[in-house]
C-alpha cells in the first residue's frame, strides 16, 4: 500500500499542475478487504482522493443479502461510508467500478472455480438485486457491472463469433427502462420480504419492486405486473414473490 500511496503522489500533484478537470479516484480495493481502504484513506501522504471507489463483489457469499462477518451488501457499503467521511483524504462520493457474478459451467471463462459459480436464473436475479441494494443504501453513486459483453460473467455470451443475451442482459434492460427515470423512495425490509419502492413524478405513478428470500404472496391491488425480464403478466389479484424481482405500477393518474 505504501508502493501504491507514493505512486498515487506522483499522479496527484501532476494532476493539480497540468489536469484540474480530472476526477481521481481512489483506492479501488477489490473484496471486502477494507483494511486497505483504510490504508489508503489514512495516512500522511500529502494526496486527495475526489470520490472513493470500490470493486465490492460480494460473489463468494452467493446473493448480496449473505452475511460476511455479519455483514450483508448494505452493511459493507454503510461501513465504506463511514471510513469515508472519516477520512480526511477523499470526498464523499462512493463508486463500486465492478461487480458480478460468474456463470455456471462457462469454464474457462469463470474467474472463480465452479463452487462460486452461480446459474443464469440467479445470475440475473442477484444484478438487479444488488443494484437496488446499492441504491437503498444511499450511499452510492454509481454501480459498474463488470462486463458487459463476457461468457463467464456478463450480459452478453460471445463465444464462436456469435452474439447471446443471457437472462441478465433482459433484466438490466428491464430495470433500466423501468426505473431510469423514476425517483426512488424507500427501501422496505420485513423479515425476508424486500420491497423498493419508487414514483415518477410526471405522471404520479408509483413502481414498486419486489423479491423475497423466502418465496410469499402478496395482493396486486389492481397494479400491473411486470417480470424480471419485462415480460407483462396478464391482471390477476396475486402474485408469488420470490428470488426474481417483480415491477409493480400503479396506473398512471395523468
Amino acid at each position: 500500500m505504501d508502493e501504491y500511496l507514493h505512486f498515487y503522489q506522483v499522479a496527484y500533484q501532476l494532476k493539480k499542475q497540468k489536469y484540474p478537470e480530472l476526477t481521481f479516484l481512489s483506492s479501488s480495493i477489490i473484496d471486502f478487504e477494507f483494511y486497505f481502504t483504510i490504508r489508503t484513506l489514512f495516512n500522511f501522504h500529502k494526496i486527495y482522493f475526489d470520490e472513493c471507489s470500490s470493486l465490492l463483489y460480494v460473489d463468494r457469499r452467493g446473493a448480496p443479502e449473505n452475511p460476511q462477518m455479519g455483514l450483508d451488501l448494505t452493511k459493507k457499503l454503510h461501513f465504506l461510508q463511514i471510513l469515508v467521511r472519516l477520512s480526511p483524504k477523499t470526498g464523499n462520493d462512493i463508486v463500486v467500478t465492478e461487480t458480478n457474478w460468474p456463470i455456471s459451467n462457462t469454464a474457462p471463462y469463470a474467474p472463480t472455480s465452479e463452487k462460486e459459480c452461480v446459474s443464469l436464473d440467479d445470475h440475473a436475479s442477484f444484478l438487479v438485486r444488488y443494484y437496488l441494494l446499492a441504491l437503498g443504501s444511499g450511499v452510492v453513486k454509481n454501480v459498474y457491472w463488470h462486463q458487459l459483453i463476457a461468457p463467464g460473467y456478463g450480459l452478453i455470451d460471445n463465444r464462436d463469433g456469435k452474439l447471446i443475451k443471457y437472462p441478465a442482459f433482459y433484466a438490466f434492460k428491464t430495470m433500466y427502462l423501468l426505473l431510469s427515470n423514476a425517483e426512488f423512495v424507500s427501501l422496505k425490509v420485513t423479515g425476508e420480504l424486500y420491497q423498493a419502492f419508487f414514483k415518477y413524478l410526471s405522471k404520479e405513478q408509483m413502481i414498486e419492486v419486489c423479491w423475497a428470500l423466502e418465496p410469499c404472496t402478496m395482493k396486486t391491488n389492481n397494479r400491473q405486473v411486470i417480470l424480471r425480464d419485462g415480460s407483462i403478466q396478464e391482471p390477476i389479484e396475486t402474485v408469488q414473490i420470490g428470488s426474481s424481482p417483480i415491477y409493480l405500477l400503479t396506473k398512471s393518474c395523468s
